[in-house]
């Protein structure tokens, strides 16, 4: 069902994803078309400007011509009014052509009263001397008299295309707001109806992971059957807490709980009721031991071990009798108990100042050692090692 969901979900959050991406998509052709109309705009905007110019150097150029007496000074006037005369002629053709066919163009009156004004410059210019001959006086005065209506016309249209671009813009600007609008409330649609439940989603689900994973790495430090930790957890611990007495220099107790005649049990109550004899001395244990900062483990078969961390012999000692009263209180039934008509519990402890007695291996030995006196001193008793050697050839007390 959640991967349904979920599927649903993401298959939703790629849709949406789609539409954004399309209308980014078109917003960038829009903007892109805008960029290049407004560079035509402007070059058009230009030439026109530069119509403008050249309107009022021919005029400019034609009334000096008619003006000056120095020859030499006449040649350069006449070929400064043909260069004019030809860069406006090849503007106005530019302008008329399909370049720009889409911007908004003169009138044909306009475009009539340009064209009428270019032909008279390239007539004055095509003029022969003598130079103050009454025909060239005619032309330029005509030239003159209608060059402020080719500025006015000129104007007009520059203008008329100033506006057209101020109304692209402003549309561009108008559909590009749409856009950013549609996809702002897409946005806002996908964080209200699509993230917030994909990320409970995957919350949820990161949050069972967690929880699975807790339980996995809990099942596999706990013992099956009785739910004490087992042998490997119970390593890991000693070498931490071991560790930890070297660092600050304290003591560590451990204490080995072997269950008397468990065998003979086995036999008799068969593997059922040896099971479930393990699980209630366990949890006897659990409840006898208290601490946080201590730990009871399976360490095999029908043993159990206790690591007292910060402690000494004697309260080692007290917690150890406390838990073989506490099993013998169970009134567990063993008929076949040489020792007890209960089931009953023999202990080792021992007892190691982290800083001075070398190996926790030692520790654990010595442990073992006093159990195994107290199995050979009649069982059903706590025994303790007095020293805990070094690695080799540790000390115990050979107590009976």
């Amino acid at each position: 069902m959640h991967n349904l969901s979920f599927s649903s979900l993401t298959l939703k959050y790629i849709s949406a994803l789609a539409l954004i991406g399309f209308l980014s998509v078109i917003s960038f052709f829009n903007m892109n078309q805008l960029i290049y109309n407004e560079q035509k705009a402007a070059e058009l905007i230009n030439l026109n400007g530069r119509q403008r110019m050249l309107s009022q150097k021919m005029a400019l150029y034609s009334l000096e011509l008619i003006q000056e007496t120095d020859g030499n000074k006449r040649i350069w006037l006449r070929k400064q009014l043909s260069d004019a005369t030809i860069s406006m002629e090849n503007a106005q053709t530019r302008l008329n052509g399909e370049e720009f066919s889409g911007f908004v163009q003169a009138s044909l009156e306009d475009k009539e009263k340009i064209d009428t004004y270019i032909k008279n410059g390239n007539e004055v210019v095509a003029l022969s001397e003598p130079s103050f001959s009454d025909e060239m006086k005619k032309k330029v005065r005509e030239m003159i008299e209608k060059s402020n209506e080719v500025l006015l016309s000129i104007d007009n249209t520059v203008n008329q295309q100033q506006k057209e671009s101020e109304a692209r813009i402003a549309k561009m600007l108008y559909l590009q707001g749409i856009s950013m609008s549609v996809i702002f409330f897409v946005l806002l649609i996908e964080a209200i109806f699509l993230f917030r439940p994909m990320i409970k989603t995957i919350r949820s689900e990161t949050d069972q992971l967690v929880e699975l994973n807790q339980t996995l790495a809990k099942l596999s430090s706990l013992d099956g059957l009785t739910g004490l930790a087992n042998r490997r957890y119970f390593d890991n611990f000693l070498n931490h807490e071991w560790l930890r007495g070297i660092r600050e220099c304290t003591g560590m107790s451990a204490i080995i709980i072997d269950i008397d005649h468990f065998k003979l049990f086995n036999d008799t109550y068969g593997h059922q009721g040896g099971d479930d004899c393990l699980k209630k001395v366990a949890t006897t244990l659990q409840k006898t031991v208290k601490r946080s900062t201590d730990l009871v483990a399976r360490y095999g078969g029908e043993e159990f071990v206790v690591v007292l961390p910060k402690t000494d012999k004697n309260g080692a000692i007290r917690i150890a009798e406390k838990i073989r009263e506490e099993v013998e209180k169970l009134r567990i039934e063993h008929a076949a108990s040489s020792t007890s008509s209960w089931v009953t519990v023999s202990i080792g402890v021992a007892s190691s100042n982290i800083c001075h007695d070398g190996w926790k291996e030692n520790l654990l030995a010595a442990a073992d050692e006093a159990l195994y006196q107290a199995k050979n001193s009649g069982r059903n008793q706590v025994k303790v090692a007095e020293t805990v050697g070094f690695l080799k050839g540790y000390e115990t007390n050979k107590e009976t």
